[in-house]
Formats: C-alpha cells, structure tokens, sequence
C-alpha cells in the first residue's frame, strides 16, 4: 500500500498542467475568411515551454473546408504546423492547437496564422460554399496590447478571441504558489495577523476538543 502512494505522489510531481499565459476573451467583431485565405494574432510569450494557442473560430454553416494553423517566430519561420478541417471546429467553444512545448519561449513573440488549404482547381461556387460561415470572433477595444490581429497579412485595428497557455511541471505549480502565498502574506500585513489568529484558534479548537 505505501509503494502504491509513493507512485501515486511519484506520478502527480511529475506530471504537468497547461497554465494560462495571454487571454483576450472579448468579442465585439467578426472577421471573416469569405474573401481572406489567412486570418492571423500575434502576441509575445511570457514564459518558457508555450504548448497551446485556443483561437474562437466559429463555423456555423458546418463547412467541411480545410484549413491550417501555423505558428511563426519572430523571423517568420513556422516552426509549429496542425492541419484540421472545419469539421472539427466547436461553435461554443474556442478551437484548441497543441503542439510540441516551445523551450525558450519567454519574452518572444510569435504570429498564430489560420489558413484555408482549398485546392486551387475548386469552381468559384463550389469554393465561396466552403467559406460561408467560416470566421473568428475578435475585439477592437484594445484589451490586449502584445499584439493585432492581421487578414491576409495586413494588420487590422483588432485582436481575436484567443489565448495562449504554457507547460509547467506540477512541482513547479506547487512551488510557485506556496512562494506566491507567502510573498502576499508578508504585502498585507492586515490579512497576515487574521490568517495567524485563525491558526491559533484552529489549534485551541483542536487541544480542547482533545
């Protein structure tokens, strides 16, 4: 039975959570791929290991088009690449891309591109039928300040509904909370004597009981 929960302490410190980086979760505009062929976000990355971009694409004519992500670096080299179809895409939730954790991903910033793969051989008609529908819910207010959003390569006054997570060891999690709780408990003095008088009379509660 001990050897049990030690794999079980042993598996959860190994394992890992996707944290959130960047959120801009506002949706005040739609931007359309009726006439586009690629619909971008650039942002920077905040922290190391970036292994996740959800981007609200919405797809209400249920259009089977396929479609690309690609994510690019600073020099425009893609160095991340999904293929996927519309078939995936949920109209009541954002579209999740996960890929391979990027290292040295902080303070870089990188460019999350959706972009039609149609064969060039399609009828017009045949071709606008794919795209009817198809589009991503963005936000012009200026909520979100690391990046834009850009349509065929051209910047736009807006940002897409997206957000960025990065991995991070479980241990780590722990870690980092525990300094985080302290650090706020020394920065509010107030909060730090009621959480040790709450303490105290947890114990004294505990000792009469006994």
């Amino acid at each position: 039975m001990k050897r049990f929960i030690l794999v079980i302490i042993s598996a959860l410190l190994l394992s890992g959570c996707n944290r959130l980086d960047n959120h801009q979760p506002l949706s005040s505009h739609i931007l359309s791929f009726a006439k586009a062929n690629s619909i971008s976000q650039t942002f920077v990355a905040h922290r190391n290991n970036l292994n996740m971009v959800n981007i609200c694409l919405r797809n209400s004519s249920r259009s089977p088009i396929s479609l690309r992500f690609t994510l690019a670096d600073q020099s425009g080299a893609i160095i991340r690449k999904l293929d996927f179809t519309g078939g995936n895409i949920d109209n009541f939730d954002c579209t999740r891309f996960q890929f391979e954790k990027i290292k040295d991903s902080a303070d870089r910033l990188y460019t999350a591109t959706i972009t039609t793969n149609i064969d060039p051989a399609l009828e017009a008609k045949d071709e606008a039928l794919l795209r009817y529908g198809l589009l991503i819910e963005a936000h012009g207010g200026g909520d979100y300040l690391g990046g834009t959003a850009l349509v065929d390569g051209v910047e736009v006054p807006y940002d897409l509904h997206f957000k960025t997570l990065y991995y991070q060891p479980l241990s780590e999690v722990i870690k980092e909370s525990w300094q985080g709780f302290f650090l706020r408990l020394t920065q509010d003095p107030i909060f730090f004597i009621i959480f040790l008088l709450l303490i105290c009379w947890v114990v004294y509660r505990f000792k009469k009981a006994k």
